[in-house]
């Protein structure tokens, strides 16, 4: 029997470099798909605590660095929907190039990673027992190319709890 190497499969596309300045959407579910950040009523979304460490630490994305906005988001039970804005940020003529971990740093998959640690960091410190995984493994994204798409992701971002089956 042979033995295959494991093998990660990504989901990001190939040869295209996500620190290039626009919008993307993002999904990011919960591990296993769990209702961990609340629930839907009313088509309206009612965030628990976990819920809410998730909105705190979306919006201080843009805190952290000076190269990210956030731009419309939802947050449902067992995912979260949003849509990150990479803008151009070039550095002076006269700059120092930027060493290539802090390069790399600037791509949509580290500011990602770095949102989803936080909020596992912070659900560990604030409860005597955290969940053992907030988040399922990577993010889904769709690079975002014009303005119709970005207003019609911003549509199904607001009316998301609205369809919410859950």
């Amino acid at each position: 029997m042979t033995d295959f190497p494991t093998r990660r499969n990504t989901l990001r596309l190939r040869d295209f470099d996500y620190r290039t300045p626009g919008y993307y959407f993002v999904t990011i579910g919960t591990y296993q798909h769990l209702p961990m950040f609340g629930e839907v009523n009313d088509a309206r979304m009612h965030l628990n605590s976990l819920g809410e460490i998730v909105k705190e630490c979306w919006l201080l994305i843009p805190h952290k660095t000076d190269y990210i906005e956030v731009d419309r988001f939802v947050i449902m039970p067992n995912h979260l929907h949003g849509i990150v804005h990479i803008m151009d940020s070039a550095p002076a003529l006269d700059a120092e190039p930027l060493p290539t971990a802090h390069a790399q740093a600037r791509s949509l998959s580290v500011v990602i990673r770095t949102f989803k640690a936080g909020v596992t960091r912070i659900a560990n410190q604030q409860w005597q027992d955290p969940p053992a995984k907030v988040w399922q493994r990577s993010f889904y994204d769709r690079i975002i190319r014009n303005e119709e798409s970005l207003d019609a992701v911003r549509v199904y971002i607001d009316n998301n709890p609205v369809g919410w089956w859950g």
